[in-house]
């Protein structure tokens, strides 16, 4: 069964690597703070599921003198890292939203940007379902968490590409801070759930 978690986990490091790319062209080439904001989420991503992997090789580690219970409670401990990056990346997000607000920068190739971040967004949507999937098949609340991490960029990438389209469509360039503040804001409020869960579980606290 860990076996499989591992493998499982090592796909969604792979791909969010290379989603992390993707966004990151897509920055490069619009200049939009609101897909740098997609962009800077992805890295929580990355990290997010390494220290999930590794969080799943040590709860394999049978018992021993020093942890007469086994690893397995470090999946809950992975779940509050996950959330606990998720709200930084929000404030940083807050922070060059706010900061953007006040000193715009022209964005150019929205279209193609658009194009970049659906496409993340499509792959995002699958792996994430996946993930929450085979979480509940394997008992596993790193691979939930990671899901609905990776869901949750998911569902931003496309309301992205809605705020976007307004933008290149009506030329409110302001627009792109106050959508960019609006995720920080929702990422945030997902981080906070994810530790909160964690910290359930870790004090065992009854469903």
């Amino acid at each position: 069964m860990n076996s499989e978690k591992q493998r499982i986990i090592l796909w969604s490091v792979a791909i969010s690597i290379v989603l992390l790319g993707v966004k990151f062209y897509s920055y490069v080439l619009t200049g939009s703070n609101a897909i740098l904001t997609d962009a800077l989420e992805s890295i929580v991503n990355v990290v997010a599921s390494l220290f999930a992997l590794y969080s799943i090789r040590l709860s394999a580690v049978p018992k021993d003198r020093n942890h007469p219970y086994g690893h397995g409670k470090i999946e809950f401990f992975s779940a509050g890292i996950e959330g606990t990056l998720i709200i930084v990346a929000g404030i940083f997000i807050l922070y060059q939203s706010l900061n953007s607000l006040l000193l715009p920068q022209p964005l150019l190739e929205l279209p193609l940007g658009m194009l970049l971040i659906g496409f993340s967004g499509v792959v995002n949507g699958v792996l994430g379902y996946v993930l929450q999937k085979k979480g509940k098949e394997l008992n596993s609340i790193t691979l939930e968490a990671d899901g609905k991490h990776i869901s949750t960029d998911a569902i931003s990438s496309f309301v992205l590409i809605l705020g976007i389209a307004i933008i290149y469509f009506t030329g409110w360039n302001v627009l792109d801070s106050i959508i960019s503040a609006l995720f920080a804001v929702y990422i945030m409020y997902n981080g906070y759930f994810l530790v909160r869960k964690s910290v359930a579980g870790l004090m065992e606290k009854l469903d």
